[in-house]
This record gives C-alpha cells, structure tokens and sequence, in this order.
C-alpha cells in the first residue's frame, strides 16, 4: 500500500472493527447516515457511516474513508458488512461496495 494512503486505511480499519464489534441491537440504534471529519497532518479527512436497513430485517453498514483533493477528487476507501436477523455478519463483497467508491 502507498505510504499517502497509510493513515486513510488505519482510519477505515479503526472504524470498521469498531461498527463490526457492536450487537444487532447496537446497530440499530445508529444513525443511517453519521459524518465526522478528521485532521492530520494538515490533511481533512471525512468518515461516513451508512446503515441502511433493507428487506427483512437485513441492514448493511458501510464505513466509508474520503480525503478531498481538487475540485472534489480524492482518495475515497469504503468496507462493509451485512448483518441478518439472526445477528451473523457477513463482509460486503467489492462489488456491493461499488457505490461508496
């Protein structure tokens, strides 16, 4: 991995483990949409989290890393998971994620 993406992965990985850890009753209690943007090393960063709750009881959460550029360009990093009914939580494929970057 390029060193200038280093921070952004750590950022992703951070969130991602900690969205993964929590119950299906703590997910449900998220927001569908939260944002919060990160400073380091003189850089923005913005993390978003999506829950959308889908047919039967099915929600996929997806964090999603962005680092601006110019004109609105950048480095833009998302991983998700499905979690059931039944609490089993299932990666998003790259394909799922399609949309988030």
């Amino acid at each position: 991995m390029p060193e200038k993406h280093r921070f952004e992965q750590l950022l992703l990985e951070q969130n991602f483990g900690r969205l993964f850890a929590l119950d299906k009753k703590e997910i449900l209690l998220l927001k569908n949409h939260s944002q919060e943007e990160i400073f380091h090393d003189s850089k923005k960063y913005v993390c978003s989290v999506w829950k959308d709750d889908l047919n039967e009881g099915v929600i996929r959460v997806v964090v999603q890393i962005y680092q601006p550029k110019i004109l609105g360009f950048g480095f833009m990093s998302a991983k998700g998971f499905w979690i059931d009914n039944e609490g089993d939580k299932t990666l998003l494929s790259s394909g799922e994620l399609s949309e988030f970057v």
